[in-house]
């Protein structure tokens, strides 16, 4: 159920468009806030499945294993650093790792000579969305 959930708030934002081939999902905000409150590896399991039928939908095939590892470092950051601190500071390290976007972007296109502007371009598009995701998903929290 929350990662149909997940699915359906990532789909519905996703007609938000920073540029051509970049989606901006607001599911990452909702993700990160159920993380340290489910517990288990529920989230886990949804972190895998969200962003990988988000990324089919959008034809986006490449950047799947990339989802896939960024989902599952932000759940074992997220859930370790929440018993540590408390999930109001867990939150925000956790989306961090959005930013491993940047690098992916940056292989991605790096036989093509475009790598430098893409990654710049993923970086501001990351920033953006780290912004909102923290701050979304400290205030469910």
């Amino acid at each position: 159920m929350t990662a149909a959930l997940l699915v359906a708030i990532g789909m519905t934002t996703a007609f938000i468009k920073i540029s051509d081939n970049v989606v901006f999902q607001a599911a990452d905000g909702v993700y990160l806030a159920l993380i340290p409150l489910i517990p288990g590896p529920m989230m886990l399991v949804a972190g895998l499945i969200y962003p990988t039928i988000i990324d089919l939908a959008a034809a986006s095939f490449i950047t799947i294993p990339a989802g896939i590892i960024v989902h599952i470092l932000m759940f074992v950051v997220c859930k370790t650093l929440a018993k540590l601190i408390t999930g109001y500071g867990a939150i925000p390290i956790a989306c961090s790792l959005v930013l491993i976007y940047v690098l992916n972007a940056y292989l991605i296109n790096l036989s093509t000579g475009t790598a430098h502007s893409a990654a710049i371009t993923e970086l501001t598009i990351d920033g953006i969305q780290y912004g909102v995701s923290t701050v979304f998903g400290v205030a469910l929290f």
